[in-house]
């Protein structure tokens, strides 16, 4: 019941968000810059796309190393895309990260240390694209770019990140939050709490493979920048590529609140106020926000293909630990 409480509400976000746009533009606008769009550039884009699963799938390989975790790239790319399937098409509870941890903790029997590798591949990810954004504004400046607009939402983003290291890297609070877990009879994940908590101080002691990782994601985020600049070529929006490497990493990490369904609605509110800040039309921007999500949605029904050819059911799935 609390689970269909969320899925309702969060809909509801996503309808009053798409209602609110919708009603601020005009329903022609956006069709026609979608019809308009160059087919060449979206092809590129969609070719950064798989060439970005190739770069996770590879970070991810090397943090299951770090827990001498050996498991073949192909098998791991797979899995993101089962992922992006789950978190495009499915608002359940099962959610992509979950099923990764999955997949994991079925082919090397290590739950937990299966659970910290997904967690540090997300965690890493992010803090490479707030570094990209931290970055940009300095550089944007030297090159006689206005970018006042975006300073606050860039401090706010990056506060939120460091907030997280914070986190992550204090025992006092992880130990206060598993006691308290056990404490109302949730014994089980606590120790499961614990156990990748544990994970995660082994693989702090190893700063090869984290840094290597860190590495890996500027490569990757640098590739989802050009992914969304490639888009803007393809609807002619004269915006000079600097401002995706601020742009993208704001509206990728307010994306990650699960405050609508699959982000719809909450992308094209974002994508719309940022895009806003170097004179781009709320039309071009939720037609920029729409091609995105579509492109992502090619790779959810690879994902789609290959949980299908698994034999898999979604209701099995629901009945068994997921990390």
């Amino acid at each position: 019941m609390k689970g269909r409480i969320q899925l309702i509400l969060k809909a509801l976000v996503s309808v009053a968000l798409i209602a609110y746009l919708l009603s601020q533009t005009e329903y022609t606008a956006i069709f026609y810059s979608l019809i308009s769009a160059d087919p060449i550039y979206l092809f590129l884009a969609l070719l950064t796309l798989f060439l970005g699963k190739l770069i996770s799938g590879y970070r991810w390989q090397i943090l299951l190393l770090a827990q001498k975790i050996k498991i073949p790239l192909k098998t791991l790319i797979a899995s993101l895309f089962v992922g992006q399937f789950f978190n495009s098409f499915l608002p359940t509870t099962i959610g992509g990260d979950a099923i990764r941890a999955y997949d994991t903790a079925v082919e090397s029997k290590e739950t937990a240390k299966s659970v910290t590798t997904v967690f540090m591949d997300r965690f890493i990810g992010v803090l490479a694209l707030v570094a990209l954004a931290v970055l940009a504004v300095p550089i944007a400046v030297m090159m006689g770019e206005e970018v006042s607009f975006y300073v606050i939402p860039v401090l706010i983003v990056g506060l939120i990140c460091l907030v997280g290291l914070v986190v992550v890297l204090n025992n006092s609070l992880v130990k206060f939050f598993a006691d308290t877990l056990q404490r109302v009879r949730l014994k089980r994940i606590a120790d499961q709490v614990r156990k990748v908590y544990r994970s995660i101080q082994e693989m702090k002691g190893d700063t090869k493979i984290l840094w290597s990782a860190f590495g890996i994601s500027l490569l990757l985020q640098i590739n989802v920048v050009f992914f969304h600049y490639l888009i803007s070529l393809s609807l002619n929006l004269d915006v000079s590529i600097i401002y995706y490497f601020i742009i993208v990493p704001i509206a990728l990490t307010v994306l990650i609140a699960p405050f609508s369904i699959n982000g719809i609605g909450l992308r094209e509110g974002i994508f719309v106020f940022l895009l806003a800040g170097i004179g781009v039309t709320a039309s071009e921007a939720i037609a920029f926000s729409l091609l995105s999500f579509i492109l992502v949605l090619t790779q959810a029904v690879i994902g789609g293909i290959i949980f299908a050819l698994r034999g898999v059911k979604i209701s099995e799935l629901t009945t068994k630990q997921l990390g």
